[in-house]
């Protein structure tokens, strides 16, 4: 099959992605698409040589490698879950690494089966069905347009024929039989464009698109954060509203409702949102998985919740989720598995009753954890929005205090001994970066309510590189407990902030003071102060021309002033690290391309020395595949010589091979008749002269360490003499 043909299915491959044009807002992702044709029939063309297995096993290692290269970091897990994201969002979208992934993945199959199906001789058109898979599973994700669909099925039929002509044509004529296919070809794909759309009948079926059958998955990061909602519970007229019952027979004081461990800067959240926020959450059914922390030392106990009045889709737990039972309701939970966090996205009526299985995590006393140490920080994300001002007041609190623990209690005591406990409207709700500054802008006069004080804790601690998380919940006075029933009201409702200690998990710390420290109106922030009165201004100059005012310019300042203020730009993407990353990937990848190209080329050459049609030149190409071997330890053969020549100079260098001289004779003896023997040689020899060759080439690997063997495997020298 003429080189034309791969092309061509690469090509057809491309196009079969065409409909993704139209569910991403650019078609950039062109670029990778033609890489991953490419890709996949670049290593079908050099992996010719060599067994099914071995060529799948290459294209699998060059897919993934040439994927993360092309695509970017977020490959892997497009491969895996992007095609479910790519459903579930909003088109057009961006061309992000997770969804590229999709397209990639098509192009890549569509031209790796085309070229495998080349291979069938008889049936070149056959090609045709790795693209025609790859628009086939393309369609799954694609939007309907009409002339897009037109342009792939022409093309499709185009390809058909084009490959059947240079099937068909024999070596001499193929160019002429592929251009006449090609135009022939055009004409079919530029009427099939043209008067497919409009013969009758073609809009009588709409075409089946997934995302009429899916509903899209929740995604926490829809509903407000519950640190932002907690105020609305803390007005007097809501304080005293029932929002659950609880029973059972262990006593539970704290009762978690969303654990938020990501911070932006703008707020703390149940999900990261530089992740995809609805895979965080996962649907569960009755049992949830464990954390792996500490199981062996926890008590399990069950308690029923009695839903009032909860009002939001935040289920609350007295520890880490084991089990639950809603009966026959069917609650619709989800489940964060790394912060133990329960949601019920369609929310909970009043009256719905679960059976929830805790594990309880002992309580540990102030003495044993004195000394001990809290978990680094391992993503600084949102704190780089974060006013120097509090940057210094972090590091000014903490400073004498050991590492871990000290540091903690020394941002607790500073919050919960000094701090008043305001909750009226003229405190501000909002724990932004700036709302943040403004609070801690005097910490001698700190006036707030829970949410600004768990949120500051939360930041102060992490600026202190120590691991931490805000968490929203409930407390319980102990008098609320009474034969085993506890009524839980929206006045209890508080805020806290926990801390990884190693070999403990996540203890829980109280940063709010107590409701009944009130400011007083100096705590407050109200002075007097006695002012100068200043002498009388001059006189005025006289006026001058005011500039041109250049309106554009002034919103555009104002708009950059405002996100500045209220800390909401996003933190840009540091270019040094992607440098460095591209830096260290791109060599890496191209030492791996190029360690897989020196293995396949060599495995082919061996594969066409060995079936090669005369028997002499396979006695001939055992011999050379011999030879390339000593060239790899070092041996160099010469340009020219006999073959009993060359061995006598291999037998100098090498004299523990002269153990077996019998089998390098017999080997030389094989070759001189096949060169020099006027009938040349028969398939018994050739085969011979390979088993000779390669026990050989063993007995030469066996004297040799792994590392060089794996060494000499990678040595692209004898790819330069041929044959």
């Amino acid at each position: 099959m003429t080189r034309l043909a791969p092309a061509i299915v690469a090509v057809l491959a491309v196009v079969a992605t065409a409909g993704f044009g139209e569910v991403f807002r650019s078609w950039s992702f062109l670029i990778a698409v033609s890489c991953a044709a490419a890709g996949a029939t670049g290593v079908n063309l050099l992996g010719r040589g060599l067994g099914p297995g071995e060529r799948h096993a290459v294209s699998v290692v060059t897919f993934g490698g040439l994927g993360l290269l092309v695509v970017g970091r977020g490959f892997a897990g497009g491969v895996v879950e992007g095609w479910a994201d790519l459903l579930t969002s909003s088109t057009p979208t961006d061309p992000s690494p997770r969804f590229v992934a999709l397209p990639f993945t098509v192009a890549w199959l569509g031209a790796g089966v085309g070229c495998e199906l080349l291979r069938v001789r008889r049936l070149p058109a056959l090609a045709v069905l790795g693209p025609l898979g790859g628009l086939a599973l393309s369609l799954l994700f694609t939007l309907h347009d009409p002339t897009v669909a037109a342009i792939q099925g022409g093309a499709m039929v185009a390809g058909i024929l084009v490959l059947d002509r240079i099937g068909r044509a024999d070596s001499g004529s193929r160019w002429t039989a592929a251009t006449a296919g090609i135009g022939l070809a055009a004409l079919v794909a530029v009427g099939g464009a043209l008067v497919g759309p409009r013969l009758p009948g073609a809009e009588a079926n709409d075409r089946l698109d997934l995302r009429d059958h899916l509903t899209p998955p929740w995604d926490p990061l829809d509903t407000p954060s519950p640190l932002v909602e907690l105020k609305s519970s803390l007005k007097e007229n809501r304080e005293d509203d029932l929002v659950f019952i609880v029973s059972g027979d262990v006593p539970i004081l704290r009762w978690q409702v969303a654990v938020l461990a990501a911070y932006d800067g703008t707020v703390w959240a149940v999900a990261d949102s530089q992740r995809h926020a609805p895979s965080q959450f996962r649907p569960v059914d009755s049992t949830f998985p464990g954390d792996g922390r500490g199981a062996g030392q926890r008590v399990e106990v069950t308690h029923t919740i009695e839903i009032a009045d909860l009002g939001g889709v935040w289920l609350p737990s007295g520890g880490w989720p084991v089990t639950i039972d809603s009966g026959d309701r069917g609650v619709e939970v989800r489940f964060n598995p790394t912060t133990g966090t329960i949601a019920a996205p369609t929310g909970l009526a009043a009256g719905t009753r679960y059976q929830l299985t805790a594990a309880l995590t002992p309580e540990v006393g102030a003495a044993d954890l004195a000394d001990a140490g809290v978990v680094a920080l391992d993503n600084n994300a949102g704190l780089s929005l974060v006013s120097p001002a509090v940057a210094e007041l972090a590091a000014d609190l903490t400073e004498g205090s050991s590492p871990g623990w000290e540091q903690v209690q020394a941002i607790e005591t500073k919050l919960r001994t000094e701090g008043f406990y305001d909750r009226s409207d003229d405190t501000r709700p909002g724990h932004s970066a700036f709302r943040l500054s403004e609070f801690l802008a005097d910490p001698d006069r700190l006036v707030a309510y829970e949410e600004q004080y768990a949120a500051s804790a939360g930041v102060l601690t992490r600026l202190n590189g120590l691991s931490s998380r805000v968490v929203v919940g409930y407390l319980l006075p102990d008098i609320r407990w009474q034969d085993g029933v506890a009524e839980v009201r929206a006045g209890d409702v508080s805020a806290w902030i926990e801390v990884d200690v190693p070999g403990t998990g996540w203890i829980p710390v109280d940063v709010t003071p107590d409701r009944t420290r009130e400011p007083s109106e100096q705590d407050a922030g109200v002075s007097t102060v006695d002012v100068a009165v200043p002498n009388p201004p001059p006189d005025l100059p006289p006026p001058e021309t005011p500039p041109v005012f250049d309106q554009q310019q002034e919103e555009a300042e104002g708009g950059e002033d405002e996100e500045e203020k209220d800390g909401g730009a996003e933190a840009a993407v540091n270019p040094t690290l992607i440098a460095a990353g591209a830096a260290v990937a791109v060599p890496i990848t191209i030492i791996l391309l190029g360690a897989i190209a020196v293995i396949v080329l060599k495995t082919r050459r061996r594969t066409q020395r060995r079936r090669a049609a005369d028997p002499t030149d396979r006695v001939v190409g055992a011999w050379y595949e011999l030879a390339d071997r000593w060239q790899e330890v070092g041996i160099d053969r010469p340009c020219t010589g006999t073959a009993r020549e060359m061995a006598a100079g291999w037998l100098l260098a090498q004299p523990a091979d002269r153990r077996e001289p019998e089998v390098l004779d017999d080997l030389i003896t094989r070759v001189d008749r096949a060169a020099f023997h006027p009938d040349g040689s028969d398939p018994t020899d050739a085969e011979a002269a390979w088993v000779l060759s390669d026990r050989l080439h063993a007995d030469l690997r066996a004297e040799q360490p792994f590392l060089r063997r794996c060494r000499y495997r990678l040595d692209p020298r004898p790819l330069r003499r041929t044959p």
